[in-house]
């Protein structure tokens, strides 16, 4: 990850329902991300408004999440990573 990466903020949008989880975020761009337990990001190509996705994507299992200050991707990280592996909880409110 360079330095430039690292700087970009994401915003939560949605969260998988059940396990494993993932959430699908937001750039300041618009452009949305999908990141899974693993850590790993993969855009979501051409999507620049969930928001516009939201019946199909609820109707997947994903559950909107309120917006709140955005994340550096290594937050995101952490937020995802299960109990047991570092210690940390996943704590995303739904």
């Amino acid at each position: 990850m360079t330095a430039a990466t690292a700087a970009v903020e994401y915003v939560i949008r949605y969260r998988s329902e059940g396990q494993p989880l993932a959430l699908l975020v937001e750039d300041s761009s618009g452009e949305a991300y999908v990141i899974g337990m693993a850590g790993t990001m993969r855009p979501l190509a051409g999507v620049l408004d969930l928001s516009r996705l939201d019946p199909a994507l609820r109707q997947l299992g994903w559950i909107p999440v309120p917006r709140v200050a955005p994340y550096h991707v290594d937050e995101l990280r952490s937020l995802l990573d299960p109990v047991g592996v570092t210690g940390r909880r996943a704590a995303i409110a739904g």
